[in-house]
């Protein structure tokens, strides 16, 4: 049976007079002005409001709950305006959700994933929560306490090795947090400027995703990684090779045009495929591929899914997703 995210009404997690102010502030302008103005005319409006620490808390299914910053325009536009978010990942997930594995959400943000995958209508799958921001993390936290603390979270950055020291970006906005490696990424996600030189950079701690597998999973576990880290899938998947090798499936992001990510893992022998609209897959034998198929479809997700070694795992994701087309 295919499933699919059914969000509720916005609730305080606690409720005051001023968080119920915000609250309905915020929900006004997300419903004048983000039909038009999507995320970004969220965010402008949001800023003649004073500053609320108010979470809100969203019904992802019935046994999901998802908590989230009451000024947070991203996460508005998509649950209030009830937006699919990430639909052709969605989709793929809906397909594949009654096989067994455990989940490592890296870069997990609020927890929008981990919430929805432990949820017994969701599998109840083994999911562990990777964020690297401090302030991010907090109401991650939430999230998971409010889902009856069955997903782990872990403060941490991905990255090639674990125990270094790096600098990360706390922004205004929780989409454009991310590793900073010595340059200042000049990332747009929704045409929004995410970064600038004025935002703060705070140091965190890294760890990589063979030492997350190996202290928390056996050989014979299957799982499935999601990475979602902000510019950093490169290193992330540096520190990931031996668990490519194992029963494991990858999901990253590639927004570049010229699909560095995509190309870096072609060429360490990783299987490439996007999920369609309906939830199959897409084969993506070669590079070329990888950027034709991006040029011709811009306003798709970036959700791409990867693995190395084609285990039982893989072959019952396959048949499950509806088996794979080539580009």
């Amino acid at each position: 049976m295919e499933m699919k995210a059914s969000y509720g009404s916005p609730q305080l997690v606690e409720d005051s007079r001023a968080h119920r102010l915000h609250l309905n502030l915020m929900q006004v302008v997300t419903r004048v002005i983000g039909p038009v103005g999507r995320v970004r005319g969220i965010g402008i409006a949001s800023k003649i409001f004073p500053y609320s620490d108010a979470l809100v808390q969203i019904r992802l299914s019935d046994d999901a709950l998802f908590i989230f910053p009451v000024y947070d325009p991203y996460w508005f536009y998509y649950l209030v305006l009830r937006k699919s978010f990430e639909s052709r990942l969605q989709a793929f997930l809906s397909r594949i959700y009654q096989i067994e594995f455990s989940f490592i959400d890296g870069g997990a943000n609020f927890g929008y994933w981990s919430a929805l995958l432990s949820s017994p209508s969701w599998g109840a799958h083994s999911c562990v929560a990777v964020e690297a921001s401090n302030e991010t993390f907090s109401v991650l936290c939430q999230t998971a306490k409010k889902n009856e603390s069955r997903f782990e979270c872990i403060n941490a950055a991905l990255y090639s090795s674990s125990g270094n020291t790096i600098s990360f970006t706390e922004g205004s906005r929780h989409a454009g947090r991310h590793i900073v490696d010595g340059t200042i990424e000049k990332l747009e996600v929704n045409d929004i400027k995410l970064f600038s030189p004025s935002e703060r950079l705070v140091k965190v701690v890294t760890t990589s995703v063979d030492d997350i597998y190996h202290k928390m999973f056996s050989d014979q576990d299957r799982v499935l990684i999601k990475l979602d880290v902000e510019g950093a899938e490169i290193e992330a998947f540096k520190g990931a090779l031996d668990t490519a090798k194992r029963n494991s499936i990858f999901i990253y992001e590639d927004y570049g045009s010229d699909q560095n990510v995509t190309r870096y893992l072609i060429n360490q022998g990783f299987e490439i495929y996007v999920p369609q609209i309906d939830g199959s897959l897409l084969r993506i034998p070669d590079y070329r591929s990888a950027v034709e198929y991006k040029n011709k479809n811009k306003k798709d997700d970036h959700n791409f899914v990867a693995w190395k070694t084609r285990s039982d795992y893989v072959c019952e994701v396959l048949e499950a997703a509806g088996g794979a087309r080539s580009v």
